[in-house]
């Protein structure tokens, strides 16, 4: 569940995340059992089924850290829908909400290059592109470009007790100027797959959601 580098970093910048009395936001998390995480976990064979398990609507939280600190907890909405032309290739738009009521939209788009995925996510006046490589019961993903090496994502895919859960875990190398902040943040997802799977055409979806854009997200 990528939230991509700059928009990350600008909405950092925006939010009072760095002051001493800041903290994660309260009530617990729910997580799958351990016995569960061990056992029910998927196993893709390939990365066309990996590509597939990203597809519908995700809801849940992501608990932001730096240095072992917590830092606030931001709420995000994901959809993936299969494009109108092609069902190997994704169309996703998300949203993060801040405790303020802050929030941040991103657009992107996943597809297969390879033996390994391919995302491109836009917002914020930047795109950035992102390769993801099967590990079992998820993707590994890395930035395409060097100068991002530092970043990191892996997303897990688990039966949980409700239903699929995606937990992700990650860090990103930030540099925050109005924040003279310049390090790693560390971050933990945990998202909830809608039970019932997207049908609708992509854009009609999403729309409706999110809002529409400016122009259809499969240009």
């Amino acid at each position: 569940m990528r939230i991509f580098r700059h928009t990350f970093a600008a909405f950092l910048a925006a939010v009072s995340i760095f002051s001493a009395c800041a903290s994660a936001a309260e009530g617990p998390a729910v997580m799958p059992s351990i016995f569960r995480m061990m056992f029910n976990d998927f196993v893709f064979m390939n990365i066309g089924q990996v590509l597939r398990a990203y597809e519908g609507d995700w809801s849940g939280s992501q608990d932001i850290s730096v240095g072992g600190r917590a830092i606030t907890r931001e709420m995000v909405e994901q959809r993936y829908a299969a494009a109108v032309d092609d069902r190997m290739k994704l169309i996703g738009a998300g949203r993060i909400t801040d405790s303020s009521g802050k929030t941040v939209s991103t657009r992107s788009v996943m597809t297969i290059e390879g033996d390994a995925l391919r995302l491109e996510i836009s917002g914020a006046g930047a795109t950035e592109f992102y390769r993801g490589i099967l590990e079992k019961n998820g993707v590994t993903w890395f930035p395409i470009y060097l100068f991002m090496s530092y970043d990191w994502q892996r997303d897990c895919f688990y039966d949980g007790e409700g239903g699929v859960v995606m937990i992700s875990d990650g860090r990103r190398f930030i540099d925050i100027a109005a924040k003279n902040f310049m390090g790693f943040i560390d971050f933990h997802g945990e998202y909830f797959r809608a039970d019932k799977p997207v049908s609708k055409p992509v854009d009609e979806k999403i729309n409706k959601l999110f809002g529409a854009p400016k122009r259809g997200l499969g240009n």
